[in-house]
């Protein structure tokens, strides 16, 4: 970088390799920007469609976390969660995802959350 020590750079540098990507050639640009299969990928995918989704929204407490927990996906069939935005996210996940993820559903917080659990189970898969 033609800068060192920009506070762009240390900003960057959390994201992209900047030094390895100077060194980038036209066919590693390719390599990275269209080989790359999302089926094989779906937890990077999920991650990537989290972050994304997440710009548009206000940050909260639980934000950081979600881009996690939504990696879950792939492996679960139903994922219960009172964070409206959470759920909101996942949904356009799995309506856009390129292989299976599980569906998510809006459950109230505190002591109503038990029976809104076991209800949303014992309804037929």
């Amino acid at each position: 970088m033609s800068m060192p020590g920009h506070p762009y750079a240390d900003w960057l540098e959390g994201e992209i390799n900047l030094s390895m990507m100077m060194l980038q050639t036209p066919e590693r640009t390719h390599f990275w920007l269209h080989e790359p299969d999302p089926v094989r990928m779906p937890r990077h995918w999920l991650r990537s469609a989290f972050e994304f989704q997440q710009q548009f929204h206000k940050i909260t407490d639980g934000t950081p976390g979600d881009c996690q927990l939504g990696t879950y996906l792939v492996e679960v069939d139903l994922m219960l969660s009172a964070d409206r935005n959470f759920v909101r996210f996942a949904e356009r996940c799995r309506q856009e995802a390129p292989f299976l993820v599980g569906r998510s559903i809006v459950v109230p917080g505190g002591h109503l959350a038990i029976e809104a659990i076991l209800t949303e189970l014992a309804k037929p898969a």
